[in-house]
């Protein structure tokens, strides 16, 4: 939790494909602004970092944010 919005925030995962994001605590339902990211994300190749794919998001502030796999 911080108090600053990031956008384009690198989160390294294990396996690529698409991903979508499940829960934002930062939704407007929630009393948020709606910093919500794309229904669905697309990850890349990362060869040179520990996990093999990444995918970049916004996090906002104060937030939770909860990404599930699809497909």
């Amino acid at each position: 939790f911080t108090p600053v919005r990031r956008d384009g925030y690198r989160l390294h995962l294990p396996e690529g494909g698409e991903y979508r994001e499940i829960f934002n605590s930062d939704m407007k339902d929630f009393g948020g602004y709606g910093d919500c990211n794309p229904w669905t994300l697309h990850t890349y190749d990362t060869p040179n970092e520990r996990l093999p794919f990444a995918v970049d998001v916004t996090l906002p502030p104060m937030s939770a944010v909860f990404f599930k796999k699809i497909g």
